[in-house]
C-alpha cells in the first residue's frame, strides 16, 4: 500500500492520476473522513465486487477452511469465533497460564501480497478463487475520495498490501500468517494459541516458551510483513509470582499485565473483582459515547434515541457474550440505569414518574408495542450461553481437559440456574432441559444433530423472556382504561412510529411529537406538568380526571382536531 501520509494529504492534488491512465484493478470509493491522520484507512471496492467475493467464499466448504485455519485461526469459520478466543483465553489464566497478546504494525498495509497469492495456490480446494484474487490484487486499484455532497476531491492509487473489508484480502492474508502462527507454535514446544486474523495469542505455564515463541515471530515475521509492534505486545500472567522470569520480555519492550485488561474486544483476568471493574470503567465510556448522541439543535430527540439504540447499545452487548455473569451483571444492571436515564431525558420523563409498570413498558420489545428498551440485565445469561453453544465445537476441543469444578463450569451452572428462573419452568423445558448441565452444555451443542438448536438457542431465551415479562404487562392493565391502552399500543402499525427511521422528512418527528408519543405510549399524561383545567371551561375539563381531555375538547373541535382528522384522513 503506497504510504500513509500519500493517502492523507495533498488534497490540494486532485489529478494524482488522470481517468485515461485509470489503474486496472477494482474501483474503490471511500468518504474523506476515512482519510484523516492516524485514522485507518478502510479500503472497500464497489457492491459489485463485495458480492461477488462474498458469493465465492460461500462455495468454499466450511470443513476445508477448518482443515486449514483450527485451531488457531477463528476468524473464517468459526461461530462466535471471538468470544471462543476470550473464553479460551479466560480459562488458560485461571489454570495458571500466561498468555501473551501479540500486536503486529500495519499488518494488511505491509502484508506480503506475492506470498499471500502463493499460500493460496498450495491449496486445492482454494484454486476456484485464484482468478478472482489475481484480478483485484494483481493490479493498482483507483481510489476515489468523496467529500460532503458526494464531491470529488481527491484521487489516490491503492497498490500494495490487503483493503479492510475485503473478504477475499482477509482470506489470503490469514492463509500468509497461519504459517508463521504454526511457526511459533512448534517453537513454543506446542503451545495453545488462537488468532482473529492478525490478533495472534498463546499460552503457556513456562516463560520460556513464550521467549521461544516470540522470538519465532520477531525474526520470521518481517520477512512477509508481520513484524511485532512490541510496546503493545501485552503478557497477561496467570501466576503474578512468575513476573521475574520475564526479564526477557520486559527487554525487548513489552508490557506485562497482572491486573483485569482488554482482551479482543472482551475483558480478561484472575481477579474477577478486577474485572468487574474494569467493565464498569468501560459502561462508563459507552453512556459517554451516548450523551454524545443527544444534540439538541443539530439533532432531534427521534434522530437521537435512534442513534443511542442501534449504534451505542450493541458496544455493551458484545461484553455479555465473552465475560462470565458474576462479571458482567452490576455494569449490565448500571448500563440499564444509565441509558433508561437518557430515554427519560429525551422523552421528558420525570423519575417520580418511572413506576414499575412504566418501567416495564420501556424495557418491553417495540414490536409487542414496548419502547423497546433492551435490558441488558436479562440478556447476561443468555448472551452467555448463547455465544457458547454457537462456538461449542471448537471450545470442545480447548476445553477437553477441564476440570469439573473449574470456575468456567461454575459460570456455566450459574447461567443456566437464572436463565431458567427467568423464563419459567414450561419455556425452560424446551429451550434448556434439565438434562443440560454445565457438565455436558459444551458437549451437547457440539453434537451435529444440536447445531440448529445452538444457533436458535438466543432467539429462544429472549422470546421466552419477551413473553414472560409481556404476560406480566397484560397482569398489569386491570381497569378497562388500561386494557384500551394496551391494545391502542398493540394495534397493527402503531409500532411504526417507534421502530421507524427518518430517512424522509415525512417519518421525522418534531421534539414535542417524540415527547408526547412516547409519554401517550406509557400511559402517562402529555406533559409533566398539567394545568388543573382547560380554558374550555367545560365541565368535563379537569385535566386531573381526563389528562387527554384536548383529544376530544369542543372547544378545539374546528381548529386541531379538524387538522388531525383531515392529516389522516388524506395521508
Amino acid at each position: 500500500m503506497v504510504q500513509a501520509q500519500d493517502l492523507v494529504a495533498r488534497l490540494d492534488e486532485p489529478q494524482r492520476f488522470n481517468l485515461t491512465d485509470r489503474p486496472d484493478g477494482p474501483t474503490i470509493v471511500c468518504t474523506a473522513s476515512r482519510m484523516v491522520p492516524a485514522s485507518r484507512c478502510v479500503l472497500i471496492p464497489e457492491s459489485p465486487t463485495r458480492i461477488i467475493a462474498r458469493a465465492q467464499l460461500q462455495k468454499i466448504p466450511k470443513d476445508v477452511l477448518k482443515r486449514i485455519f483450527l485451531p488457531i485461526q477463528r476468524a473464517n469459520c468459526v461461530p462466535a469465533g471471538i468470544e471462543s478466543c476470550i473464553i479460551e483465553a479466560q480459562h488458560l489464566l485461571d489454570c495458571d497460564f500466561d498468555v501473551a497478546d501479540y500486536d503486529f504494525y500495519n499488518a494488511y498495509g505491509t502484508s506480503d501480497g506475492a506470498a499471500e497469492f502463493e499460500a493460496m495456490c498450495q491449496i486445492p480446494e482454494l484454486h476456484s478463487l485464484l482468478p478472482l484474487t489475481h484480478w483485484l490484487y494483481s493490479s493498482e486499484s483507483p481510489v476515489y475520495v468523496v467529500g460532503p455532497g458526494g464531491k470529488l476531491i481527491d484521487r489516490l492509487v491503492f497498490s500494495d498490501g490487503d483493503r479492510q473489508g475485503c473478504a477475499i484480502g482477509a482470506l489470503k492474508y490469514c492463509l500468509r500468517v497461519q504459517k508463521l502462527y504454526l511457526g511459533a507454535v512448534r517453537a513454543g514446544g506446542g503451545l495453545p494459541a488462537q488468532a482473529i486474523v492478525d490478533n495472534f495469542a498463546a499460552a503457556a505455564d513456562d516463560p520460556r516458551k513464550l521467549e521461544a515463541a516470540t522470538k519465532y515471530i520477531a525474526e520470521r515475521g518481517p520477512e512477509e510483513g508481520s513484524s511485532l509492534r512490541l510496546n503493545k505486545c501485552k503478557i497477561h500472567l496467570g501466576a503474578p509470582e512468575r513476573e521475574g522470569e520475564y526479564q526477557w520480555a520486559k527487554d525487548r519492550g513489552m508490557k506485562l499485565q497482572m491486573h483485569a485488561d482488554d482482551y479482543l474486544g472482551g475483558v480478561i483476568g484472575r481477579n474477577r473483582d478486577e474485572m468487574r471493574a474494569r467493565l464498569q470503567q468501560k459502561v462508563t465510556g459507552i453512556v459517554e459515547q451516548a450523551k454524545q448522541c443527544i444534540c439538541p439543535g443539530q439533532l432531534s430527540a427521534q434522530q437521537s434515541w435512534l442513534l443511542i439504540k442501534h449504534c451505542i447499545v450493541p458496544k455493551f452487548a458484545h461484553f455479555l457474550r465473552g465475560c462470565e455473569p458474576q462479571v458482567t451483571r452490576q455494569p449490565a444492571e448500571r448500563f440499564d440505569a444509565e441509558i433508561q436515564k437518557l430515554y427519560c431525558q429525551l422523552a421528558d420523563i420525570a423519575e417520580a414518574e418511572v413506576t414499575p409498570q412504566v418501567d416495564r413498558l420501556m424495557f418491553a420489545r417495540a414490536a409487542l408495542g414496548g419502547r423497546g428498551l433492551q435490558r441488558m440485565a436479562d440478556e447476561v445469561d443468555a448472551s452467555y450461553l448463547a455465544a457458547q453453544a454457537l462456538c461449542a465445537p471448537t471450545l470442545q476441543k480447548a476445553l477437553q481437559d477441564e476440570k469439573k469444578d473449574s470456575l468456567h463450569r461454575l459460570a456455566l451452572k450459574e447461567a443456566l440456574s437464572k436463565t431458567r428462573a427467568l423464563i419459567g419452568q414450561a419455556a425452560a423445558a424446551s429451550v434448556l432441559p434439565a438434562e443440560i448441565t454445565e457438565h455436558n452444555f459444551i458437549e451437547h451443542y457440539a453434537e451435529q444433530k444440536n447445531r440448529k438448536k445452538a444457533r436458535s438457542l438466543k432467539t429462544d431465551i429472549t422470546e421466552a423472556v419477551s413473553a414472560a415479562r409481556w404476560k406480566q404487562i397484560e397482569q398489569d392493565a386491570k381497569t378497562p382504561e388500561q386494557k384500551a391502552h394496551l391494545a391502542s399500543i398493540t394495534a397493527k402499525g402503531a409500532t411504526l412510529v417507534t421502530t421507524s427511521v427518518p430517512l424522509q422528512p415525512e417519518l421525522k418527528l418534531p421534539d414535542k411529537a417524540f415527547v408526547l408519543f412516547h409519554r401517550k405510549a406509557l400511559g402517562l399524561p402529555p406533559q409533566r406538568a398539567m394545568p388543573l383545567h382547560c380554558r374550555c371551561h367545560a365541565p368535563n375539563g379537569q385535566f386531573a380526571t381526563d389528562p387527554h381531555h384536548a383529544l376530544s375538547c369542543q372547544a378545539a373541535l374546528s381548529g386541531p382536531v379538524t387538522w388531525r382528522h383531515d392529516n389522516l384522513k388524506y395521508v
